[in-house]
Parts: structure tokens; C-alpha cells; sequence
């Protein structure tokens, strides 16, 4: 968010980005809107992180209401299953748009658990309610876009007009350091390997590769997943890292690793900041998932989780300097652009 406000400065636009959350929440002071009658939640009984949540939902909604006379319309991050946020949207006189990053109802409902089945029953009923209150829809990938008129069709509000807004990242101060040597290093970074990330599908893989190369594993990894990348000495796990450290690793790395298991969330596209960071450091991206950048873009490849695709992939790459391979991908990735596009798709709403 600090990237989308920096970028509105650097066009020149009339565009505040803002977060509400409780008091003294990490984060840029310049977007932060602090609640400063509520805490963090740690430490917390359940009926007073409960409360906590009730009070925040409200006093966010307040207070767009409070700030209403001074834009002209509010992009706002959608909310699953929030009574608040209906009542908000059909009673809110200014133009409202919901950013989509998922496929809401089969998300919730992906871990088949009594709470998770229930969370998506409650979407699958309140959210359509929500989307036809809105002036159009806004989602990270064009398949999510879809989705979203889905869930509204047979009504007058399924032709709504809809943009893509896909993630971006700030190209300020970008260093390139390109430190490879011949043996191949892959770097596969994410905070918490959740099932769609398919890190046990590379596993599987793994177990039946002979090829001589190292991969970086960084964030935390599910017990099941841990004991076989301990036992395999290709494999260097790191656990959760800074930014800084997992540039520092990347230096020396042919290709980043996205998310090879996306179907477990009943999606085929995505555009996550992971993918944008490995660009901007000028790292080559092999994923089984297809993202935004066009068929012939050589620097994101779609494939399945083999290793001895990957390093293929890896050995085509080591050849091409990370600088073309980050200034390539800029005019995909960097926020500025990104911005300046759905700035001008935004205004031609009536």
C-alpha cells in the first residue's frame, strides 16, 4: 500500500491509499489510519478478540462515512462474509468498488472443516449481496474477475464493468547483484507453505531426481513436508528470513519457485508479489500457474513441479543478465504503471 501511495505521488493523481487497523500496527505512518481504541489482539481471551473484531469492523465503516465529502470514489480491499460491510455498501452514497484476491467460497471452504464449510456457506450467501451494491468490480487476475460476475448472474448487476488490477512493486532503489555460478540454485520463498503452494508435489519429485543442484526453501514449512527436505542435503532450509536476506540468497540463485497447486483452490491464475520480487531482482520465474504476462514473456515459465524442467529452464536462464530480465518485466510489474492504468479505466466510470 505504501508502493500504490508512493506511485500516486510519482503520477502526479489525486489517489490516497489508507489502512485502518488497531493501534500500533506496524507499517508506513503516512497510510496508516490507527484505531487507537483498540489493541492488538495477542494475549487475548476469545470473547474480547471477538469484541475487538466487532468494534473494528464498525469503527472502519464509521469512519469512511466520516471522510465520504472528500473523494470521489473508494476502492476498497473486499471483506468475506461481513454484515457490516453490507449494510456499509447499500448505505454508503459515494461509488464503491471491492479489490477481489481470491476466489472467495472455495477458498474458505478448501480445509473441509465444520468452521471452514460454514465461512463459505456465509459467503456463498452474503457476498452476492455485497457485489450488487457496488458501481464494478475489481480483481488481481481476469479469472477472478469472472468468478465474481458469477456469483451475481441472473441479476441486472452481472454486467458490471470490471477491471484488472493485477499486484505490483515499487522499482525504487532496485539493486542488481548477480553472484551465479555454474552450479544451479533455486530459490522457493514463501512466508507459510500452505497446500496450494505444492511444496509436497516438489517433494515427490525430489525423491526420484538424481540431478546435482541446490534449492533454497524459505518460510515455514508443514511437518510432513519437513522430514524429507531435512534428509536431502540439495536441499538448504532457511525458515523465515528478512527481505534483505532473501535478496542476499537470490544473488547467487538461476530461478524463484511460485505456487505449483493453485487447483486446490479451484484456480488456475494468480499474481502474487512473490513472482514480482524475483523479477525485479532479475530472477527468472518457473510456476504452475499462469499469471499476467503474455505467452511470448521468456522470463515467467508455466510448468509442472520437475525438477529436471526447472533446471532446464535454469540453464536457458543462466545466460541472460539479470538486469534485462528485471527491466524486462518492469512494464508488467512495476506499481506505477499498474496504477497509472487502472487510474484511467477508473475514470471513465459514471
Amino acid at each position: 500500500m505504501s508502493w500504490e501511495q508512493d506511485a500516486a505521488e510519482e503520477l502526479g493523481i489525486q489517489w490516497d491509499s489508507r489502512m485502518y487497523c488497531p493501534n500500533k500496527t506496524f507499517g508506513p505512518l503516512n497510510i496508516l489510519i490507527q484505531d487507537h481504541t483498540i489493541s492488538s489482539s495477542i494475549n487475548k481471551s476469545f470473547p474480547k478478540k471477538l469484541f475487538d473484531w466487532v468494534s473494528l469492523r464498525k469503527n472502519y465503516y464509521n469512519w469512511l462515512h466520516s471522510v465520504s465529502d472528500q473523494y470521489d470514489l473508494f476502492l476498497l480491499r473486499y471483506y468475506v462474509h461481513d454484515l457490516f460491510q453490507l449494510n456499509f455498501v447499500k448505505r454508503f452514497k459515494k461509488p464503491v468498488l471491492f479489490v477481489h484476491h481470491s476466489k472467495e467460497v472455495p477458498e474458505l471452504g478448501g480445509e473441509g472443516s465444520f468452521t471452514a464449510k460454514s465461512r463459505s456457506f456465509m459467503e456463498d450467501k452474503i457476498g452476492p449481496f455485497v457485489l450488487k451494491n457496488t458501481v464494478g468490480l475489481v480483481g488481481v487476475t481476469e479469472e477472478i474477475v469472472f468468478y465474481e460476475l458469477s456469483r451475481m448472474k441472473n441479476t441486472t448487476s452481472d454486467k458490471k464493468p470490471y477491471f484488472i488490477y493485477p499486484n505490483g512493486i515499487s522499482y525504487q532503489g532496485n539493486k542488481i547483484i548477480d553472484k551465479r555460478i555454474d552450479h544451479i540454485q533455486i530459490l522457493f520463498v514463501c512466508s507459510l507453505f500452505d497446500p496450494w503452494h505444492g511444496l509436497d508435489l516438489l517433494v515427490e519429485d525430489l525423491k526420484i531426481n538424481n540431478d546435482d543442484f541446490t534449492i533454497h526453501v524459505v518460510g515455514e514449512v508443514k511437518s510432513q513436508d519437513l522430514i524429507y527436505l531435512e534428509s536431502d542435503h540439495r536441499v538448504k532450509l532457511h525458515g523465515k528470513l528478512s527481505n534483505q536476506q532473501i535478496n542476499e540468497i537470490s544473488y547467487g540463485c538461476h530461478v524463484g519457485l511460485s505456487s505449483f497447486a493453485l487447483f486446490r483452490k479451484e484456480m488456475s491464475e494468480a499474481c502474487t508479489l512473490k513472482v514480482r520480487e524475483y523479477l525485479r531482482l532479475g530472477l527468472p520465474v518457473y510456476a504452475g500457474h499462469k499469471d499476467i504476462f503474455p505467452d511470448d514473456f521468456p522470463f515467467y515459465h508455466f510448468g509442472e513441479p520437475l525438477l529436471n524442467k526447472i533446471i532446464y529452464f535454469a540453464r536457458e536462464m543462466a545466460i541472460i543478465p539479470k538486469q534485462v530480465v528485471s527491466e524486462s518485466a518492469r512494464q508488467y510489474i512495476d506499481k506505477v504503471e499498474i496504477l497509472k492504468s487502472l487510474y484511467s479505466h477508473l475514470t471513465t466510470l459514471k
